[in-house]
């Protein structure tokens, strides 16, 4: 089992959740808490901005909203937010 995080510095450059190559069987993300905006999961395209956005939305603040990835590798996610310096945690089993 693997664990960290990772922080969107940019609006709409997304930004790899790690280079981790092991296929995980499982891999959850729950936004910060202290996240003001939405977090994008999803491939190198992914885009988190309103009129852009391409995947679902994680949004941070007192919600726990959830998502998971079955069998796949974290250097295959990314992720894009719509207000700088939020970002994810992840586990990965």
């Amino acid at each position: 089992m693997t664990h960290g995080r990772q922080i969107v510095t940019t609006i709409g450059t997304p930004v790899q959740v790690s280079s981790d190559l092991t296929t995980h069987s499982r891999i959850t993300f729950q936004a910060l808490y202290a996240n003001t905006g939405y977090i994008a999961i999803g491939g190198p395209n992914v885009r988190a901005r309103d009129g852009e956005q391409n995947a679902l939305l994680l949004k941070g603040g007192t919600s726990l909203e959830m998502q998971t990835f079955l069998n796949v590798r974290l250097s295959d996610l990314w992720l894009d937010g719509t207000v700088a310096n939020d970002g994810i945690a992840f586990v990965a089993e």
